[in-house]
């Protein structure tokens, strides 16, 4: 494929259930701006992708369509190009050097509104989540993530969106976020894309949230002795570059091991699934914090 094809030009992460999604309703809902939920897993070479073309054709086995009708209808329109995966931070580095290290918006929530949410869509028959996903694993997810943003290079292109900020005023987050992926793009939002937002956050509002395992909350705990909650909750929308250094030391107060931490806590949760599907969740994020140690000796 030649150099010369259009690429996205940002990447949406972060925790899991921390407003990943609405960030990206509110990013499709600009005049110029698409962002794909979920389109494209964290283990496709990005660098191969060419937009529009790539949210109209499949691209790997487990193919979400999701983005076909928006995007054939907005495509002579659209200028900028994402895609929302929660999970990328589990190949960051790769895919930034996929991307041409493009813009970077990561969204951030307090680890124990995440594991409640993990918990609370876990035991709900009716709900497409992974039934083993427990609030367990948004405790491993959030150590995954710090330490990822922690050792992260060019941190002044990862902006910080925390949900709170999100909640708090919805226009003035986006519009921060607008400007640090596509500076020159004017923010407008197509009203029928707010209404139809607007009937989501009122159908979510309903859900009643479940209780945490005692193990879940110990491990929860644990995070907030360290300062972390505070700093997903209260940092800002801001560069990494700003705040990268106080992260890091918060980190460091964390567990040294977090996957043996996180195998234990397994081990100790009431629900037998967690403990029988855990492995695998268990090798993805030893890979990825293996990666970081060694980009950390690299650097």
């Amino acid at each position: 494929m030649s150099d010369a094809i259009k690429k996205l030009d940002f990447l949406l992460l972060g925790m899991p259930r921390s407003g990943t999604s609405a960030t990206a309703r509110y990013l499709s809902a600009m005049e110029g701006v698409f962002c794909g939920q979920e389109v494209f897993p964290v283990t496709l070479d990005h660098s191969a992708l060419a937009m529009p073309e790539a949210f109209l054709e499949p691209q790997h086995p487990r193919w979400n369509d999701s983005a076909v009708e928006e995007v054939s209808r907005r495509k002579d329109e659209i200028r900028v190009w994402g895609n929302k995966t929660p999970t990328y931070f589990n190949g960051l580095e790769r895919l930034r050097k996929e991307l041409d290290d493009c813009p970077l918006v990561v969204c951030l929530r307090d680890p124990l509104a995440v594991a409640r949410s993990y918990s609370t869509r876990a035991t709900n028959e009716k709900d497409p989540w992974a039934s083993w996903r427990h609030g367990i694993f948004a405790v491993g997810d959030t150590l995954v993530l710090s330490q990822v943003l922690a050792s992260a290079r060019d941190p002044e292109q990862i902006l910080l969106l925390p949900h709170s900020e999100l909640v708090k005023d919805w226009q003035s987050a986006m519009g921060r976020v607008a400007q640090h992926i596509s500076p020159k793009n004017e923010m407008k939002f197509r009203s029928e894309a707010i209404d139809e937002i607007n009937k989501i956050k009122k159908r979510q509002t309903n859900r009643k949230k479940v209780e945490l395992a005692p193990v879940e909350m110990n491990a929860i705990r644990r995070i907030e002795r360290t300062g972390l909650s505070d700093f997903f909750n209260d940092c800002g929308i801001v560069t990494l570059d700003m705040v990268q250094s106080e992260l890091d030391e918060i980190v460091k107060k964390g567990p040294p091991h977090p996957i043996s931490f996180i195998r234990r806590l397994c081990q100790e949760h009431p629900v037998p699934e967690v403990v029988d599907r855990a492995e695998n969740w268990l090798k993805t994020t030893s890979r990825t914090l293996k990666r970081v140690r060694n980009e950390q000796a690299a650097a």
